[in-house]
This record gives structure tokens, C-alpha cells and sequence, in this order.
């Protein structure tokens, strides 16, 4: 099978974040204005929630590209193309200061192997967010 990248699209998400966030959205918050409370009105309650809400983490996997190419099933020998979606997991984080106010925001992109949102929710939690949590 051949790797086909394409932009990222679609989203798969069961984890009651939004099904993705747009980089647009994501530039309209601002630390030290952007208070905890716009973020759950906007996006809802975060996949998951840390330190008495002080980190919001929103999670979801988009399409980012297709395997392709031909198998041959057992019971017929005639080839049949095919295309499998991989998909990447993004993940919103955000801190908020005392006075629930955006203290500090990063859309985590990496090309780690990341667990998909569900494996997320789980427990799973990726070398990537384990280090933006230890950075202040």
C-alpha cells in the first residue's frame, strides 16, 4: 500500500469535544482575556479536564491522508482497489491562570504516534502533553 497525504479533513470524534477546531478559532483566544467560561460556551465541556479545570484538553481525529492500493481476497482472485483513512489525533490544550482568565493555549501537532481520542479519554496520555504540562 502507497501513503496518499491530503489536508486534513473529516473528523471522527466520540468524546463529546468539537469535531475539530479551526487554526481561525484558535488565533480569536487571547491570554489574559479569554475567560474559561467563553471556551465552554464555545466548544462545550473538554475531553478532559485537569487540576480542578486549571488544563482543558479538547481532542479529536481528523483524515489526514489514504492508503492505498489493491488486495486480493482469499475467495477471489480478482484485485480489488482499496483506500484506508489514517488519521491524526489533535489535541487543543489550554491553562488557565487563578482568575480564570487564558493563561496559555497550544494546538499540539505531532508526527509521535499519538492514541486515538477514545484510547485518550482512556488514560493514555502522550509523551507530547506530558511535556506541555510540565512547561511553564
Amino acid at each position: 500500500m502507497v501513503p496518499v497525504p491530503t489536508p486534513e479533513h473529516g473528523s471522527y470524534n466520540d468524546t463529546g469535544s468539537p469535531d475539530s477546531v479551526a487554526e481561525e478559532e484558535i488565533k480569536n483566544f487571547r491570554p489574559g482575556i479569554t475567560k474559561r467560561e467563553d471556551v465552554l460556551f464555545m466548544y462545550g465541556d473538554p475531553s478532559l479536564r485537569m487540576e480542578e479545570d486549571r488544563y482543558f484538553v479538547y481532542c479529536w481525529d481528523g483524515i489526514q491522508g489514504y492508503l492505498v492500493g489493491v488486495i486480493f481476497p482469499f475467495t477471489v482472485m480478482i484485485p480489488i482497489p482499496a483506500a484506508v483513512p489514517y488519521m491524526k489525533t489533535n489535541l487543543l490544550c489550554l491553562e488557565f491562570a487563578d482568575d480564570n482568565k487564558l493563561k496559555r493555549i497550544d494546538n499540539l501537532d505531532s508526527v509521535e504516534l499519538m492514541p486515538s481520542c477514545p484510547e485518550f479519554i482512556k488514560g493514555e496520555r502522550p509523551e507530547i502533553l506530558q511535556n506541555w504540562l510540565r512547561l511553564e
